[in-house]
């Protein structure tokens, strides 16, 4: 079988981070809700994410370096199509019409507040282009987010709100009550620990966008170092997007 230069690069891609894992360490994300974990002092951490759906095949990408007790800051590479069917680019749409820019390459940067031994309020941001699209100029994607966490022994639980334009999220309402004009979304994530290195996860997104969803998985040590996780996505309106499966492989200490 022959394969096409935009699925050499893809595969290429795929294989290269995928070798890059070992070298850095942490968690980032429930499933699709960021945690607000913070990376240690120091040390890096990764996390791997593949989403099956009819029609589609993505990963993205988490680098994050712990900067000190108050930063983090890292790089992603987002909704990358591993088995292209229409070239190197998916795009997200909504009957047909879509602002969304995808893949993209961003930088991200997040500050941490402690309120309490066991609580933090959290800002970050993400930010960057398509790196294949036709202007790239014209590409940028900016997502916003602020969270507050509680986290013991036993539990895990994150809320928050976020924002971002178009060329990021997607067409389609933040907060649906409010209207198209509300620039802002809530998104809440948990994590409740079974025992024997296992935990139940599950997050949602508000709005009607194509990243709006809820997602409800475990999670499972399966070495010293590594975390499997596996859910499954439901999406608010299945009309934008099918259900589908979500697979994550994350380094941690």
């Amino acid at each position: 079988m022959r394969l096409g230069c935009e699925q050499v690069r893809s595969i290429f891609l795929y294989v290269t981070l995928i070798l890059l894992a070992g070298r850095v360490t942490g968690q980032q994300s429930y499933f699709n809700v960021p945690s607000s974990d913070k990376t240690k002092v120091n040390t890096w951490f990764f996390q791997q994410q593949t989403n099956f759906s009819a029609g589609e095949f993505t990963s993205n990408y988490t680098f994050d370096y712990g900067i000190n007790e108050k930063w983090e800051a890292g790089i992603n590479v987002l909704q990358v199509n591993v088995i292209p069917k229409d070239g190197f680019r998916i795009v997200q749409d909504n009957n047909g019409v879509s602002d969304a820019f995808f893949p993209l390459v961003t930088a991200n940067a997040q500050r941490f507040w402690a309120l309490s031994k066991y609580s933090q309020v959290s800002v970050a941001t993400v930010a960057g282009f398509d790196p294949v699209a036709d202007d790239i100029l014209k590409s940028g994607s900016v997502l916003l987010f602020s969270n507050y966490q509680f986290h013991s022994k036993f539990l895990k639980f994150t809320s928050g709100i976020w924002g971002g334009n178009n060329h990021y999220v997607g067409i389609g309402d933040r907060l649906p009550p409010f209207g198209s004009q509300f620039p802002l979304g809530f998104q809440i994530g948990g994590e409740i620990h079974l025992g024997h290195k296992q935990s139940l996860v599950f997050d949602h997104i508000s709005g009607n966008s194509p990243m709006a969803m809820s997602t409800i998985g475990f999670t499972k040590y399966f070495h010293r170092h590594w975390i499997f996780s596996l859910g499954a996505q439901i999406p608010n309106h299945q009309h934008l997007k099918p259900n589908g499966i979500v697979i994550e492989f994350t380094r941690a200490l």
